[in-house]
């Protein structure tokens, strides 16, 4: 569908009917008298706020729209009929601004929510009304007057819970394509979004929020660059502004702000929203070991400088490898000592605990606002199908009915988490007072055997898929059993989703992804 989000259209509303001009004439009633009866009502134009609206390609194919005229009146007192109302249906958030004055007439922000644009005309009065002591055989009537015209603009402003800001290719579109079922172009150049994309967030317990990918801003949009002005306007119906920067950006402070400066000179009202920074980058792990160090602790300086200079609240996240000593068990949440010492995966984990340590130092030396978690094996829906995790490999070949891949004898064990239990786990972290830090795991203390999770997988999926068992790599960590007493202590948090129900939650996901490739 194309996008649209400014149009000009000509609106007439329907003209009144005529009143009638008519003498009553029947056997035995001399002298009947007038009897015309009045015109019908034109029509009334009335622009509609409809949710299930997201664009207003409709109005660039229409440009007219005209209401029913009322109907001439008739004899015996009929009253002619009325024309009917036209209903025109807009998106919400579109705002109806007159073409000759530029007043502005409405705006439309929630369902349901209506505006009479242009008032269809009186019918005119029947001869009935003209009877005097003087005059009572009248013959005049009157004519029914002419509706409202009206040319107005349309202007289309999203209206989101959240807008995503940022550079051309800052990862915009990947995230809402990841976390709602939009599904918008993504490609490595530059401007690929060209049009604004909204979708649906869906939460635990029935809740949900809408998030606009808007298309990218370079400096000088205000002036027209880029895409320019067209489609700014769309973060003034935010209620959040999250700002997505790249980490490998040498200074994304710099970038932050330019998209500032542009914001300002365009509507600086707009700055007054809550803001969220993200630092976004892609997947270097196994990749390039010395670039996947590099990312991360490149992006963990450039996150503290950003918090140093905006005072805002920031939060690390560590995957659960990189910390626990194999003798140590469950892993508390306050240990720092082993870290995985080997091959590609060493680069990461290493990685990991670089930015987290040097979170710590920066509290220590400047009290930044910190809080760090500890993630142990994410699942469920929204996650990637290719993105390398063990129950993502094993669903996705259980569904295409490739051989299960194991490693070792199978007997290694492995927590999890599911993907609701980690968003509500951090948003109670982020609730937290200044004074708590973390860290806290955020997993589930019970550990699955990878075998027996690869016969459940088989079986919920109903596949006759085939194990196929490859030496253990070298640098395959040893997973560790998470202690959340802390979690469960200050942030009230413990998992909530079993895992055979989540399970059922992620290959239904999965099979709807892969299904016209099956």
């Amino acid at each position: 569908m194309i996008f649209t989000d400014k149009e000009k259209i000509f609106l007439q509303a329907g003209k009144g009917g005529n009143g009638c001009v008519s003498f009553r004439k029947e056997k035995f009633v001399p002298k009947g008298g007038p009897d015309g009866g009045d015109g019908g009502h034109g029509g009334n134009i009335i622009i509609f706020a409809d949710s299930s609206l997201t664009t207003l390609a409709d109005f660039r194919y229409k440009k007219h729209y005209k209401a029913e005229d009322g109907e001439h009146g008739k004899g015996s007192n009929k009253t002619g009929k009325s024309g009917k109302d036209l209903i025109i249906k807009v998106p919400l958030g579109t705002l109806l601004c007159d073409v000759e004055t530029g007043e502005e007439i409405a705006d439309l922000t929630s369902h349901g929510q209506e505006c009479l644009i242009a008032a269809g005309g009186r019918g005119g009065k029947g001869n009935s009304h003209f009877a005097t002591a003087l005059n009572r055989a009248p013959r005049k009537a009157t004519k029914g007057t002419a509706g409202n015209q009206k040319q107005i603009n349309l202007n289309l402003k999203i209206i989101a819970d959240a807008g995503l800001v940022g550079f051309p290719n800052a990862g915009k579109s990947t995230l809402v394509s990841i976390i709602t079922d939009a599904k918008p172009k993504i490609a490595s150049y530059p401007f690929t979004t060209l049009n604004p994309n909204l979708g649906i967030v869906y939460l635990s317990n029935y809740r949900s929020f809408s998030i606009a990918d808007i298309p990218g801003i370079v400096e000088g949009a205000s002036e027209g660059k880029g895409l320019g002005l067209e489609f700014l306007a769309h973060i003034e119906r935010t209620k959040v502004l999250i700002f997505l920067l790249s980490a490998e950006q040498e200074n994304p402070l710099h970038d932050y702000k330019i998209l500032i400066k542009e914001i300002k000179k365009f509507n600086p009202d707009i700055l007054l929203k809550p803001q969220l920074i993200c630092l976004t980058s892609p997947v270097h792990y196994q990749l390039d070991p010395i670039q996947t160090i590099k990312t991360s602790v490149l992006g963990a300086l450039n996150m503290l400088e950003l918090t140093l200079r905006t005072k805002a609240k920031i939060l690390q996240a560590s995957t659960s490898e990189v910390y626990g000593d194999p003798e140590v068990h469950p892993q508390p949440e306050t240990y720092s000592g082993y870290v995985n010492p080997i091959g590609v995966r060493a680069c990461y984990d290493e990685g990991k605990r670089s930015a987290e340590t040097l979170f710590f130092d920066f509290h220590r030396k400047y009290g930044t606002r910190i809080k760090v978690i500890r993630i142990f094996n994410t699942y469920g829906p929204r996650m990637q199908p290719t993105d390398g995790r063990v129950i993502s490999n094993f669903i996705m070949q259980a569904l295409t009915g490739k051989n299960i891949t194991l490693y070792g004898d199978g007997k290694q064990t492995r927590s999890f988490c599911y993907i609701t239990d980690l968003v509500q786990g951090i948003i109670s972290i982020m609730n937290t007072p200044d004074d708590f830090l973390g860290p806290v795991n955020l997993g589930n203390p019970e550990e699955f055997n990878i075998l027996k999770l690869a016969e459940k997988i088989l079986l919920l999926t109903n596949s006759k898929s085939r194990f196929v068992f490859k030496p253990l790599p070298q640098d395959d960590p040893l997973q560790r059993c998470p202690d959340i007493s802390l979690a469960k202590k200050v942030i009230h948090w413990s998992p909530s989703v079993k895992l055979d129900e989540g399970l059922v939650k992620t290959i239904s996901y999965f099979k709807k992804i892969i299904e016209p490739n099956c």
